[in-house]
């Protein structure tokens, strides 16, 4: 019922593109987010998804905080 869904790739699983599939066959609001180096997060990203924007932080979670306050401003318009 969320509007919103936030798909964790690090783990390299592969369930999650087809969970990241199933949001936006219904149209829901995405955000791709890694934990990793930027050649692990290529690994664990399927070539149908690779052109989706990810917030990469690498253990970094002052960024991952920052970007994704920012896109949730953004998607709710606040």
């Amino acid at each position: 019922m969320s509007g919103l869904v936030i798909a964790d790739l690090s783990s390299g699983r592969a369930n999650i593109p087809h969970e990241i599939g199933f949001a936006m066959g219904l149209k829901k609001g995405l955000i791709l987010i890694h934990n990793g180096t930027d050649a692990e997060a290529d690994e664990h990203t399927p070539s149908n998804i690779k052109m989706y924007e990810q917030i990469r932080f690498n253990q970094d979670y002052h960024k991952l905080e920052t970007e994704l306050k920012a896109k949730l401003i953004d998607y709710y318009k606040l």
